[in-house]
């Protein structure tokens, strides 16, 4: 990445879904294959390294976020934003050569400039955790440096990874600073990270949109203080935020409006939405000639202390594990199926995970589509975040008098489900495995032979489930493993060959 940089291109995420990525093939100029591409190894740099110019407004990275229009919406971001970015934020975050920060985010999310690239230009040290879960730390740090940062976490996660063990004083013994984002931090989640990491003494939570180059507030929290409420925060220094009514007039303190971002994180626009584009960015009032300002579409408002309240979102979108959904782009992904008629998306609340996607498909007159055919349609289609944890295939949806999708009468499909033959368990090990399914997904029965994801299982409650078998079975489970075996069948063989 710092080469493609480097030689004056941007990038973009290659860690998509195969039908989403040719999309991307039409338009991208260059692609670099990693499994063709060698590199030699040189004692020394050659004399006669090219002099690239990169200025400040090239392009740096186009990141895709959902689209509410049914594809999805690639945010052109410049250098110049990213070098703002990273002076204000690494100087807040107090970050040095003697850190160690974990990284954990995907390349196509933008708080990976965060993780990475950041700290590689103070002299930090980055260790690479991937999306594996953090519970083969412990075991791992030996002979390796702990972390000390941890610059890259979403509340809804964290409720999990804290519930499993993964994040502890065990496993994160000089952790000094966490950092929250991509969605609202509650009091409890505080006071749950402060009797996990009794010695954490800085807890900052962010907030900002990709199209304003990753971070536009900072709260700074104190993990061991007791709060009604938490924000998020003031703007960043070289950051305007401005929260303004339907007539872009500002509302008083104490008033919601909907929040609009300028300044210098401000990003290009979006790649070949010129339509978009204009809509979503405004000339700036409050900046100089010429400067604009991003819509957000985010309901907030100022408090009397001079910091910004969080209320959500003022369309149908949503936050799915700190990914930014629009149900639209999914329901479009499932009518593309042959046969699907027709289809619908809708958020349903989900305790401390946050949100969960129900996606709901009407046959054609002559169709036998399952959800299971649909779950791997989907799959190929749209990133994880955006594949509905429950499917329902019905004849017909319900409708309004207007002949729109009546969405209130859409049925909790963790309630239409009906008792089908399943496979028994057969074995002790299958037997507790699917006692822990039963409970967190909660069915009164799963079969051995049931797909975990295909039940409406995610990454979130993967997690638990492994540290419910641990407890149980003594098991040494990763989420990597449970991934490559999602039935009940192929965990306890997986876990009885480990044994």
């Amino acid at each position: 990445m710092l080469g493609v940089w480097k030689a004056g291109m941007a990038f973009v995420d290659p860690e998509l879904p195969p039908h989403r990525l040719a999309r991307l093939a039409e338009q991208e100029l260059l692609v670099l294959d990693p499994d063709t591409l060698t590199v030699a190894r040189a004692t020394a740099p050659p004399a006669d390294l090219p002099a690239v110019p990169v200025r400040p407004g090239q392009l740096a990275y186009l990141v895709h976020t959902s689209g509410s229009t049914g594809t999805p919406k690639g945010v052109l971001v410049e250098h110049a934003g990213i070098t703002a970015y990273l002076d204000t934020v690494l100087a807040h975050y107090r970050l040095g050569p003697d850190d160690v920060v974990l990284q954990r985010a995907s390349t196509g999310f933008d708080a990976f400039l965060r993780d990475c690239v950041g700290p590689l230009t103070v002299g930090a040290t980055v260790l690479m955790a991937g999306r594996s879960d953090l519970s083969t730390l412990a075991a791992d740090l030996p002979g390796r440096p702990a972390p000390t940062a941890l610059l890259s976490m979403v509340p809804s996660l964290l409720h999990q990874l804290l519930d499993a063990g993964d994040v502890g004083a065990a496993t994160l013994p000089g952790l000094r600073l966490l950092v929250l984002s991509g969605e609202p931090c509650t009091p409890a989640l505080l006071a749950k990270v402060h009797r996990a990491l009794p010695g954490l003494r800085r807890v900052v939570n962010q907030y900002g949109p990709t199209e304003a180059t990753v971070t536009t507030t900072l709260a700074d929290l104190d993990p061991g203080r007791a709060y009604e409420s938490i924000g998020i925060g003031v703007p960043m220094p070289g950051t305007t935020v401005q929260v303004l009514d339907a007539a872009l007039r500002p509302v008083p303190v104490g008033v919601f409006g909907e929040l609009h971002i300028g300044g210098s994180g401000v990003s290009r626009g979006y790649h070949d939405r010129p339509g978009l584009t204009a809509a979503a960015y405004l000339p700036d009032p409050a900046g100089p000639p010429g400067a604009r300002m991003y819509r957000t579409g985010d309901a907030a408002r100022w408090l009397a202390d001079g910091t910004l309240e969080f209320r959500g979102r003022l369309d149908r979108q949503v936050k799915v594990r700190g990914v930014r959904v629009e149900p639209a782009e999914v329901e479009a992904a499932l009518a593309e199926h042959p046969e699907v008629g027709a289809a619908a998306v809708v958020a349903r609340p989900d305790g401390p995970n946050g949100w969960r996607l129900a996606g709901y498909a009407q046959r054609t007159p002559d169709g036998r589509v399952t959800e299971a055919d649909l779950r791997g349609h989907l799959e190929a289609r749209l990133p994880s975040a955006l594949i509905p944890a429950e499917l329902l295939v019905l004849d017909a949806l319900p409708l309004l008098g207007n002949g729109k999708v009546d969405r209130a009468a859409l049925p909790e499909i963790r309630a239409e489900r009906t008792a089908v033959t399943r496979v028994a368990p057969r074995t002790d090990t299958e037997r507790v495995i699917a006692e822990v399914w039963a409970d967190l997904l909660d069915r009164p029965d799963v079969g051995v032979e049931d797909d975990f994801f295909a039940l409406g299982g995610h990454s979130l409650t993967a997690l638990r489930v492994i540290s419910r078998l641990r407890d149980r079975l003594a098991a040494p489970l990763t989420l990597r493993s449970f991934f490559e075996a999602r039935t009940i069948a192929r965990l306890a063989r997986k876990l009885e060959e480990t044994r």
